[in-house]
């Protein structure tokens, strides 16, 4: 049986301003970051805006289940 790979990402891949493609509550949606934040854990998290509404504590790629930015 092989071992899950970690997928907790410790380091930023996007600055503010940059526009991403993410998924959040099963949809997938276009946003622009507004703020970097980190966990506990030191996971680093985004938050993002798409059509005036703030979507906090965006993972990378299914990092997070409450919602992730894809990368491409």
């Amino acid at each position: 049986m092989k071992k899950q790979k970690n997928t907790i990402v410790k380091r930023h891949k996007y600055i503010v301003g940059d526009t991403v493609k993410f998924k959040h509550a099963g949809r997938t949606r276009t946003g622009v970051v507004i703020e970097l934040t980190k966990k506990d854990t030191g996971e680093a998290t985004y938050t993002v805006e798409s059509q005036r509404i703030i979507y906090p504590q965006l993972g990378i790629d299914g990092s997070n289940w409450i919602g992730y930015i894809i990368t491409e």
